[in-house]
């Protein structure tokens, strides 16, 4: 079940044990790949989104936080 949720993190494993200590070349390259993927999305910033809105509650205040449903399917087809 974890290697679904992260595909990146076993081939990047897989990647150093059959490709880097095995020899296996399809391994190696596919290794590099991904480890390139995630040099190159923190290179650029694609890591922790920046926080749009903060504010220090008073004692006695709420956050609130609302969510509009989507429209219907037919309307977004449309538009």
């Amino acid at each position: 079940m974890r290697k679904a949720l992260r595909p990146l993190r076993y081939v990047r494993r897989r990647a150093v044990t059959r490709g880097l200590f095995g020899g296996d070349r399809k391994w190696l390259v596919l290794g590099g790949i991904a480890w390139m993927f995630r040099f190159g999305r923190r290179i650029f910033g694609f890591g922790e989104p920046e926080p749009l809105y903060t504010k220090e509650l008073e004692p006695g205040e709420r956050f609130v936080v609302v969510h509009n449903p989507p429209p219907p399917r037919r309307r977004r087809r449309r538009g």
